[in-house]
């Protein structure tokens, strides 16, 4: 790291240090969360007689997060139409494709 660069990052750090600080110290450092439930539900819009029979079918997946204690800290609600889906299914594959070969 050059002077110039070294300067600016002692700088920033003696005027942001105290509030980073304060800050830790009242969030805490979390680790990872790790999934520990999930729940999905499927909804369904039905069109009127004049109009199509199906409409914006989605897909809401909540899932349950626990931090490093174990218990369920959070809960993250994600709703998917079907081609969103679909990339989401695709994106799992392909990461469970790489947990294998690490096998």
């Amino acid at each position: 790291m050059d002077e110039a660069h070294a300067t600016a990052v002692a700088r920033s750090w003696e005027d942001g240090a105290t509030e980073l600080v304060n800050q830790l110290k009242q969030t805490g450092m979390r680790g990872p969360s790790t999934l520990v439930d999930s729940q999905c539900e499927l909804h369904l819009v039905m069109g009127e007689s004049g109009l199509s029979l199906l409409q914006d079918p989605s897909a809401l997946v909540e899932f349950g997060l626990a931090g490093p204690s174990g218990e369920v800290a959070e809960n993250i609600a994600l709703e998917f139409n079907h081609s969103e889906l679909y990339d989401f299914f695709l994106k799992l594959e392909r990461v469970q494709e790489q947990l294998d070969d690490l096998n």
